[in-house]
């Protein structure tokens, strides 16, 4: 008895709406890709190459040409404060200094100048200073400070300060450079979600309190950078903002692009929010992201660092890094006070001394007026 075999059945249509070509196989798509490079790889790749790298290595150069531009010129302004100071003082002079921000196609092509408020504490005393880049014209810097803090007084000096200097730099000829510890600090959460603007107690007292007892050539400070933003970035805090209350939000293009070449998955581009009651504290979260919406907000990135001169003997280094770290972990441990719904976290720099004097700011946290007049 002899079994026929039968022809193979052909395989069935594809259902409509199916992925077809390249979604179902793959490597279809990369022999095409690689055919397509084996025979216009070498004449379009080369120079597509030389393109790129020239176009990276000029942007660098404008780059580093507009962010010298910025620094040019600045200045050191020295606060002396008055015996009494108004609790809402420091709100209004950063309120006014929102009125730094450029107009779009300035900020494109020159950039958005940052000033920096900086307390530096020797033996001899404690100085409060503004920074002041050359783009600010003069005197707006120095007027501000004396309308927010009647009876105060300024000091402007020029060319601009280092935050890090010796305090007696005759000590330390012959000696190997400046040995200094640091850190910066950043928000721990999203920078939708407001630190503690009314911190319990003094939190300058708390900072001095750290600076306190220093050594003759040890010198402590706490710089924080600060400029005004809006456009793009308070755009991206809106989006931030509303996944975090679990609105759903507009898909960027990408995202848009892929939910139509992968029309059956199920996945939405924003999140949604389970239905029941929402909880207390995300209750209060929400309200606390919309008061910090409310008016203009500033990026800020607040650096400390402690520093004293290398001893003449090598074998005594150590003890002095770990000193120095010692006295940089009090500075960063009075920020502490400012935790609420945000709270702010300790990074570690590498060279805290550079840091601190070419005030550069890449990108920093975005706080309102309210945090910033607390924390500077």
């Amino acid at each position: 008895m002899t079994l026929e075999l039968s022809a193979p059945l052909p395989p069935p249509p594809p259902a409509p709406g199916a992925p077809v070509g390249w979604l179902v196989s793959p490597s279809a798509l990369g022999h095409a890709v690689a055919r397509l490079l084996a025979v216009w790889g070498l004449p379009a790749g080369l120079p597509m190459v030389v393109f790129v790298v020239a176009a990276a290595l000029t942007w660098r150069r404008l780059w580093a040409a507009r962010d010298a531009a910025l620094v040019a010129d600045a200045r050191t302004v020295e606060i002396l404060m008055p015996p009494e100071v108004h609790l809402d003082a420091a709100g209004v002079f950063w309120s006014q200094m929102s009125g730094l921000l450029r107009p779009f196609w300035a900020r494109l092509r020159h950039g958005q100048p940052c000033l920096a408020f900086e307390i530096v504490a020797h033996r001899t005393g404690t100085a409060f200073r503004l920074w002041v880049p050359g783009a600010v014209p003069p005197g707006l810097v120095e007027r501000a400070v004396q309308a927010a803090w009647p009876g105060a007084r300024t000091t402007t000096l020029r060319p601009a300060v280092d935050p890090l200097p010796p305090a007696d730099p005759a000590p330390h000829a012959g000696k190997s450079g400046l040995l200094a510890e640091g850190g910066v600090l950043r928000l721990g959460r999203a920078d939708v979600l407001p630190l503690r603007a009314e911190p319990p107690g003094d939190p300058v007292r708390s900072l001095l309190g750290a600076a306190g007892e220093l050594d003759d050539d040890e010198t402590a400070a706490v710089q924080i950078l600060a400029r005004p933003v809006t456009g793009r970035r308070l755009a991206q805090a809106r989006r931030v903002a509303a996944r975090h209350r679990g609105q759903p939000t507009n898909p960027r293009p990408w995202a848009a692009l892929l939910d139509l070449i992968t029309p059956h998955s199920s996945r939405p581009s924003g999140t949604t929010r389970h239905a029941g009651p929402t909880p207390p504290e995300e209750a209060a979260e929400s309200r606390a992201i919309a008061q910090k919406a409310l008016g203009p907000r500033f990026e800020v990135r607040v650096a400390y660092s402690a520093a004293r001169g290398a001893p003449a003997d090598p074998q005594q280094i150590p003890q002095v890094r770990a000193a120095l770290r010692g006295r940089a972990h009090a500075l960063a441990t009075a920020y502490a006070l400012y935790a609420g719904h945000n709270h702010l976290r300790r990074l570690r720099l590498p060279d805290p001394s550079r840091l601190l004097a070419a005030r550069r700011l890449r990108r920093g946290d975005l706080v309102s007026v309210g945090e910033l007049a607390a924390l500077a």
